[in-house]
């Protein structure tokens, strides 16, 4: 309850532009996302031994195995970080999870190869690249005062590897081998439908350097410097207009 009242705090300064808590709702669901993406991501690991145990393989072949998605994940950081600058995390966070799935799935039944093993293995990286989704979409709904407690509090999610830890062995062997690969494909599926549902993006006001100084973003009396541009073009007079509220890398020279 306490650590709830800390990020409704953190999110104050912010929720009075945003209606209905929207730093927070969508802190607490990029943290949850973050979580049971890494959640999967960590699921070899736990069950490495057993797998060298029973295909036999070599402690090098075990390391290769549970090494590859940490590297497609680490890596793959770069591309997700940009195809989130571009399409939001409300999509890229239902995207990232379904993706997951797939390889989730492909490990629940698909055991008895290493081949397959490491195939399935290196798609399951995706998982690990939930963090360029939510570090963005939680850094632009929290000013800079705030941030680096919001980014903590979304760091939690890391706890998703400890999760992984402490259940999947556990899970396969009270249930079936199968049984933490499907359980997790379920939570995953199911977030990827709540984030599609419930994430937003934060809008986003003009940059500076795009408007004037004094002027606020969206201001009435402002012009974006192509409008500017046009109007110059269009005479003297309208130059003359425009001069006063446009950028001053806009305005026409003189002398």
């Amino acid at each position: 309850m306490r650590c709830w009242s800390w990020v409704a705090w953190c999110g104050g300064a912010v929720t009075a532009s945003a209606p209905g808590g929207q730093p927070v709702r969508n802190l607490v669901l990029a943290t949850l996302g973050f979580l049971v993406c890494f959640w999967a991501w960590a699921l070899l690991g736990p069950l490495g031994p057993g797998l060298k145990e029973r295909l036999g393989l070599s402690f090098a072949e075990q390391s290769l195995l549970v090494a590859v998605p940490v590297v497609v994940g680490s890596l793959g950081r770069v591309p997700v970080g940009a195809l989130t600058d571009r399409f939001g995390a409300r999509v890229m966070f239902p995207a990232v999870s379904l993706a997951t799935v797939v390889p989730v799935l492909a490990l629940a039944y698909l055991q008895s190869s290493y081949p397959a093993l490491i195939v399935a293995g290196f798609f399951l990286g995706i998982g690990g690249t939930a963090f360029a989704v939510g570090v963005p979409l939680v850094s632009a709904w929290y000013p800079p005062a705030r941030r680096g407690f919001a980014l903590g509090v979304f760091g939690i999610g890391m706890g998703g590897t400890a999760v992984a830890n402490f259940t999947t062995v556990r899970i396969a062997e009270e249930y079936g081998e199968r049984a933490p690969f499907l359980l997790v494909a379920a939570i995953l599926a199911g977030y990827a439908v709540l984030a599609a549902v419930l994430l937003r993006d934060a809008r986003r006001a003009p940059a500076a350097a795009d408007r004037p100084c004094g002027v606020p973003p969206r201001s009435p009396g402002w012009q974006s410097p192509g409008s500017c541009a046009s109007s110059m073009r269009s005479g003297s007079a309208a130059s003359s207009r425009s001069a006063s509220t446009c950028p001053p890398t806009c305005a026409p020279r003189t002398g």
